[in-house]
């Protein structure tokens, strides 16, 4: 029998749809993975949804554990209902802890937030279900507080958007992991499309992305793991590089690396409200698409702790010819030197495979590869169909 896939709080941020605190702040939500709302309910006919009272949107975790149950419960249900509003879900379906384990349900969660907190109320329901998937994306924040909560459970399944189960980070904190670890890709939206031929386009590689400074980010406890594992204070290490290094790289690089927010402005509000809009106000500015027309080579650099960027993607459906590191885009089945030139993860690494490009003769065939592979099957449909056939067959 076949899965029905639940949602665990779907509510809480902007992964899948838009929550309610972001059409107060003016705020775009991103819904990297909003393909899988629709998918579900073409797949069984409405949404399920699982809502517990262990997050809110709007209150501090600290604050919110203090609330008696029955308060936390309805002010997550509350929540949910006008999350379920803004984003016009009509057919959906809350499910009672009573009738998890009548049926074959798989719930299905990011990480992100429902993996922190206190689990001590929430370890015995989740085991219930049939299966719980966890997907891992921004798994460096709270890393271990993260794997300790997920490994109490004895039903669980990790995902995330490359195969990441060889990678040191990983294995560092989550080596009690002995099942496959689950590929569930994002997709690429068709805006993102080859608009000039590869003929003219500059023959300069575009470096794309947000850079977080780890050392000053608040509170500092959630990036203790990253940092102390990796030694390092940003997420994607070659993007700072570049940042860092933009000047004497002006040659090699059209950089639109940006910093993710102000971390020199001290004041608190001021502070809070850049830490909300700098991102998007910077990415939304730019014609990204037609940045990626503009050049024959892009940089969007991958996360020290394994998974690959949106920006990839995107650039090869706009017929760049990418560079990756090949560990951290497992999973994927992209070719090296077919699909994409391989870099060793480092600047230098980098360059070289830079410098050694120019006088490649294949790179307009790599473009059209590239492109093509991520329009067949990177697209909405196909993303979407492979994470329903996943799910719902585990």
């Amino acid at each position: 029998m076949s899965n029905l896939i639940v949602l665990y709080n779907p509510h809480i941020d902007d992964f899948l749809g838009t929550p309610f605190h972001f059409l107060m702040l003016r705020r775009t939500a991103l819904k990297k993975y909003g393909f899988l709302i629709p998918a579900i309910i073409k797949y069984q006919d409405k949404l399920l949804i699982y809502i517990d009272g262990n997050h809110s949107i709007l209150i501090p975790a600290k604050l919110f554990k203090l609330l008696p149950e029955i308060f936390r419960l309805f002010i997550c249900k509350f929540e949910y209902g006008i999350w379920r509003w803004i984003n016009n879900i009509k057919k959906y379906k809350i499910i009672h802890e009573y009738e998890i384990e009548s049926k074959s349900y798989l719930l299905f969660a990011f990480s992100y937030k429902l993996a922190t907190g206190d689990f001590s109320n929430t370890v015995d329901v989740l085991k219930k279900f049939k299966t719980i998937v966890f997907h891992l994306s921004h798994y460096g924040i709270a890393t271990r507080e993260k794997s300790e909560n997920i490994r109490k459970l004895n039903n669980v399944r990790l995902a995330g958007d490359s195969d990441i189960s060889s990678n040191y980070y990983f294995n560092e904190f989550f080596q009690w992991y002995k099942e496959d670890f689950l590929v569930l890709p994002f997709a690429v939206k068709e805006r993102f499309r080859t608009s000039k031929d590869f003929c003219f386009r500059l023959d300069k590689c575009l470096a794309v992305g947000t850079v977080h400074d780890l050392s000053k980010e608040k509170p500092a406890s959630l990036y203790a793991d990253y940092i102390l594992t990796t030694g390092k204070y940003a997420y994607h290490s070659v993007r700072k590089d570049i940042y860092d290094n933009r000047i004497n790289l002006s040659n090699e690089f059209h950089s639109i690396i940006s910093m993710y927010k102000d971390y020199d402005n001290n004041f608190f509000y001021m502070a809070k409200i850049l830490h909300i809009f700098v991102r998007q106000q910077r990415y939304f500015a730019i014609d990204i698409v037609e940045q990626y027309n503009n050049y024959r080579f892009a940089i969007v650099a991958e996360e020290e702790i394994g998974f690959p960027a949106l920006g990839m993607f995107e650039a090869m459906a706009c017929g760049c010819v990418v560079f990756a590191d090949p560990t951290r885009i497992l999973g994927l089945n992209f070719i090296p030197y077919v699909d994409y030139i391989p870099y060793d993860g480092s600047l230098s690494g980098l360059l070289n495979s830079l410098n050694e490009s120019n006088t490649r003769d294949d790179l307009s065939n790599i473009s059209i590869n590239a492109k093509s592979k991520v329009i067949k099957n990177f697209n909405e449909d196909s993303v979407s169909l492979h994470w329903i056939n996943t799910l719902a067959n585990l």
